[in-house]
């Protein structure tokens, strides 16, 4: 029997297309296009056997392409089951984030990948208080990037953030089927929550994605591409944002939703590189704009 989260994936999968523009041409800009892909799930739809033979899987990867990173972004609560009920398989990823050091790396921030729209600023502390705890006493590593898959944000969220010392955030829902932010048309910004707080973003891009039941362009080309269900190609998102730069195309998706092909194809070319979220910050200039949000700016419901 297939699980939950691959049988709804197959009955959504024509709904979670994304709508592109017409394929652009594949013409080259100047600076590389940054690719950043991280593992969303964890243990609630897949269990331990799908997280092991995932783990395992993307360190074949990084095995066979010197150029390829990859990061987790499954829930934290996953590190302390895995301490309580399977402490092999956790010795295990902790040897595989020292052996592949700089290469492989934790992008896990919410203790149970809440839909933070819908609950609480209290429970949004406790949720991010409690990750950073536990990614600190199970990996020793504390995550300095906020990213999410699916809709994990509000116009206080740079406020909690930068409590918690967070240097910088990925402004993007990967999966809408909940919600979405606003789109800016800059490479970074400074983030500014209601209370005026500000934190450096990498933003949606207009264009990129802002539609319920879909994910964002760069998402979709990273998890099909190459096959018949990708529209666009790593080539076509950088002709179609060409005038930003540094551009970056991210992926925080389903575990089993990626493209070995995709990897193996653009492994070794000097145009596309791979990165961390670790690495983000350095790579892009100081934040020029603010990028102001406020609780309206964030689309949540069902679209009606």
């Amino acid at each position: 029997m297939k699980p939950i989260g691959t049988l709804l994936q197959t009955i959504l999968i024509a709904a979670l297309i994304p709508v592109l523009p017409a394929a652009a041409s594949s013409t080259e800009t100047n600076s590389p296009l940054c690719l950043l892909t991280y593992n969303h799930g964890g243990l609630i739809l897949w269990g331990t056997d799908h997280f092991a033979d995932r783990l395992r899987n993307a360190m074949t990867w990084l095995d066979r392409y010197p150029g390829f990173k990859i990061g987790l972004d499954n829930e934290v609560c996953v590190y302390d089951y895995l301490a309580g009920h399977d402490p092999v398989l956790l010795g295990e990823l902790r040897g595989d984030l020292k052996k592949y050091a700089g290469r492989f790396g934790i992008g896990t921030c919410t203790y149970g990948q809440p839909l933070s729209t819908f609950i609480n600023e209290e429970s949004n502390i406790r949720q991010i208080g409690y990750a950073i705890k536990t990614d600190q006493k199970q990996l020793g590593y504390t995550p300095v990037i906020y990213p999410m898959s699916e809709h994990a944000m509000h116009s206080q969220i740079p406020q909690i953030l930068a409590g918690f010392g967070f240097q910088g955030a990925i402004l993007r829902t990967h999966f809408m089927m909940y919600g979405y932010n606003p789109t800016f048309d800059t490479p970074i910004g400074w983030w500014v929550g209601l209370d005026g707080t500000r934190i450096p973003a990498v933003p949606t891009y207009p264009g990129e994605g802002g539609a319920f039941f879909k994910t964002t362009v760069d998402n979709w080309f990273l998890t099909r591409y190459p096959g018949p269900d990708a529209k666009q190609s790593p080539e076509d998102f950088r002709k179609q944002f060409e005038h930003i730069s540094p551009l970056l195309a991210t992926r925080a998706d389903d575990a089993g939703l990626r493209k070995e092909e995709l990897v193996r194809q653009y492994d070794g070319n000097p145009d596309y590189h791979w990165l961390l979220l670790d690495e983000l910050l350095p790579l892009f200039p100081k934040p020029a704009v603010e990028m102001k949000t406020l609780p309206n700016d964030f689309t949540v419901g069902d679209g009606a």
